[in-house]
């Protein structure tokens, strides 16, 4: 705030010198020319305000998106494990994204097989899933139902993104392990 009503003043003085009459002088003798350097003054702070607030918003929302995204990284390693917190990431994944249905595939002899899911309708084939992701030891990640906003879309697509990231580097491990 303080640039803006710093630089509203400057202006209004040097507008006053420069563009008003008598020239070169800090005197006004028309009405028109107080009204205008008024409304000059008005508008500017006015602008440097809503500048304020909208920097201040979108520095929160820089803040927030980072702390989101690091939260999906911390998701995204849950679903390297089994068991309990496999069950337990793949149900925060729902409730957090507002999904119709998460499920771990497992491919067998006849197919796929279900080895975890929460909510319905659970997708029984990768077919059957809006979005799928591999996981470790030929499961997949299936995810159904989508009622996401733009930034919760792209949220997703970062949790998503990291899953697969962690999957390849555990892969390299294993393959420089062998």
């Amino acid at each position: 705030m303080r640039p803006a009503v710093l630089s509203t003043v400057i202006a209004f003085l040097l507008a006053d010198f420069f563009y008003t009459r008598p020239y070169y002088s800090l005197q006004v003798n028309q009405l028109v020319d107080v009204v205008a350097l008024i409304a000059f003054a008005v508008v500017a702070v006015v602008v440097g305000t809503l500048v304020d607030v909208l920097t201040r918003q979108g520095v929160r929302v820089a803040r927030a998106r980072a702390e989101a995204t690091g939260l999906a990284r911390l998701l995204a390693e849950r679903f390297s494990q089994d068991g309990e917190a496999l069950t337990d990431a793949i149900s925060q994944l729902r409730s957090i994204f507002d999904l119709d249905a998460v499920a771990v595939l497992r491919r067998d002899q006849r197919g796929w097989e279900t080895e975890r899911a929460v909510g319905s309708p659970v997708p029984r084939q990768p077919e059957e899933a809006g979005s799928t992701v591999e996981l470790a030891d030929g499961r997949l990640l299936a995810i159904t139902g989508s009622r996401l906003e733009e930034e919760d879309a792209e949220l997703l697509q970062t949790l998503l993104s990291t899953i697969r990231q962690l999957r390849e580097r555990q892969q390299t491990v294993d393959l420089t392990a062998t």
